[in-house]
């Protein structure tokens, strides 16, 4: 990969830090939303995956760091989500609930029948409607008028759901196993749309695993997954989303032996009709064609991490790009050339090694952490962070939530 044939002399550091506050830890199922300069977040308290008493969704200013409200919550809290009045949000307790947006009083819960991982949409043009999916394929709907969630279906037969996307009526999830469905959200009727690619190499082949990310664009849908391991062509994938049939499959980027693409948990960011994305096991923002799914250019950013989970952002034009090493960079979105800069927080890493045989991965202790397969994530960015009126908000998985004037 080049790097955009660019002086490392030339890369900038940013103007320091405004404000820097422990709020508590964010991994990547945390994010953030923003009305009014106040920002709406949650996290996973002092421990990752872990239920405690830190546990929280939060109001704070952008601009200051100060906090207007915390509402405790036991369990981690995933995909928090704002409409005019509520902030919606998902736990690792298998609840969802509706807190008011202004005081952070809780309006009502539901006990769902699993985990509630994947986000919410809003389900019509009626103020504050909304709904998501649980793990295990419940639907569940919050309705404005009764101000309570319901079970709208239950479809155990979508498998574990990953990830979901929704353009009225069509709901499309995507499970564990590779596949991925279509829902009518007026009938509740559901069909097998396609499902993932397997690679055949001249040795061996690789077989994919999760649906990571849909996207509808159009009459396409843009799908991004995971698989058993990297190789020169990128997990993208571009469906027809009315017969499921392939449009493209991300092409290789033939610049050599650092151009391994792995799985592709970060959301990809679409700019006209390109777009743009980061993977594990790979240094580099990379450039892809819209059209044909073309690899087109990449810019290297740090180093070939195995954890990749924050997704780039756009931003006044330009693309901030978090890394998990803790760095946070703004690129340009036309040549990839690297305006700034920073390294956030480092990353801690003890550094697993494989077994004497090479054949398996050793069990990590609470003590080596890293972003190394099999370690905990201590230090560094999983969130993907946002942009307030020239303000970067980044959470990090130490608990830190810092801002940058951008």
């Amino acid at each position: 990969m080049k790097f955009a044939g660019q002086k490392i002399s030339s890369i900038k550091s940013k103007s320091p830090e405004k404000w820097r506050e422990n709020f508590g830890k964010m991994h990547y199922r945390n994010n953030f939303c923003e009305s009014d300069g106040i920002l709406y977040f949650g996290t996973c308290g002092k421990e990752w995956n872990v239920p405690d008493e830190s546990d929280a969704v939060l109001a704070v200013i952008a601009e200051t760091g100060k906090v207007v409200w915390e509402h405790r919550v036991l369990g981690d809290v995933n995909h928090t989500w704002l409409t005019e009045s509520y902030v919606f949000f998902g736990t690792d307790k298998n609840e969802v609930a509706a807190i008011d947006k202004h005081t952070g009083r809780l309006i009502t819960a539901h006990k769902a029948d699993s985990v509630v991982i994947n986000e919410f949409h809003a389900l019509n043009s009626e103020k504050d409607a909304a709904f998501t999916v649980s793990l295990s394929g419940e639907i569940i709907i919050f309705n404005p008028h009764s101000c309570q969630f319901n079970t709208k279906w239950s479809i155990p037969e979508l498998g574990a759901v990953t990830c979901t996307s929704f353009s009225s009526p069509d709901l499309y999830v995507g499970n564990s196993i590779g596949l991925i469905y279509h829902i009518d959200m007026d009938s509740g009727s559901f069909r097998l749309l396609s499902s993932l690619p397997h690679i055949k190499t001249s040795s061996y082949p690789i077989n994919s695993e999760s649906v990571t990310n849909i996207t509808v664009i159009g009459e396409r849908l843009l799908v991004t997954y995971s698989r058993e391991t990297y190789h020169e062509s990128p997990p993208l994938l571009c469906l027809d989303r009315r017969s499921g049939n392939t449009v493209w499959m991300g092409g290789e980027s033939n610049l050599g032996e650092r151009t391994g693409f792995g799985n592709a948990r970060a959301k990809p960011l679409l700019i006209d009709d390109k777009i743009y994305c980061t993977f594990a096991y790979n240094d580099a923002l990379s450039k892809f064609s819209l059209d044909s799914g073309e690899f087109l250019d990449s810019v290297r950013l740090d180093n070939p991490w195995f954890q990749n989970w924050a997704s780039p952002i756009l931003a006044n034009e330009k693309i901030i790009v978090p890394r998990v090493s803790g760095v946070v960079a703004q690129v340009d979105p036309e040549t990839l050339k690297i305006d700034w800069m920073n390294s956030i927080e480092g990353t801690a890493s003890y550094h697993v090694s494989a077994a004497e045989d090479g054949d398996e991965w050793p069990d990590f202790r609470e003590d080596e952490p890293g972003p190394y397969p099999f370690e905990p994530l201590t230090k560094g960015i999983a969130a993907t962070p946002i942009v307030v009126n020239n303000l970067l908000i980044v959470g990090t998985t130490s608990g830190q939530v810092i801002c940058l004037e951008v």
